[in-house]
């Protein structure tokens, strides 16, 4: 994870803020910021679609993983609709 340090002071501050609490902090004008900077840095393409109300990709991958687990418990409503979201792509 990035270190960001702050020389100003009388004493140097560290922090070292993962991931997911930096954007789950963020409101979709600050997702759009970090967007707009990684497609101004080389790191997205301007041409992939990203929705700024979608939930971080680690907190998406950990409740798929929760529903992978748990896949016996779900119901035959729920995996209908898991079959349809999965007919999409």
């Amino acid at each position: 994870m990035p270190r960001f340090n702050e020389y100003d002071l009388e004493f140097d501050i560290s922090a070292n803020i993962s991931v997911k609490t930096f954007l789950s902090e963020c409101d979709s004008n600050d997702i759009n910021d970090v967007i707009n900077w990684l497609k101004r840095n080389g790191d997205l393409k301007d041409n992939e679609t990203y929705q700024a109300n979608s939930i971080p990709q680690e907190m998406f991958y950990e409740q798929l993983d929760k529903i992978y687990n748990n896949y016996y418990q779900l119901t035959n409503e729920e995996q209908t609709l898991i079959e349809k979201i999965a007919k999409r792509f």
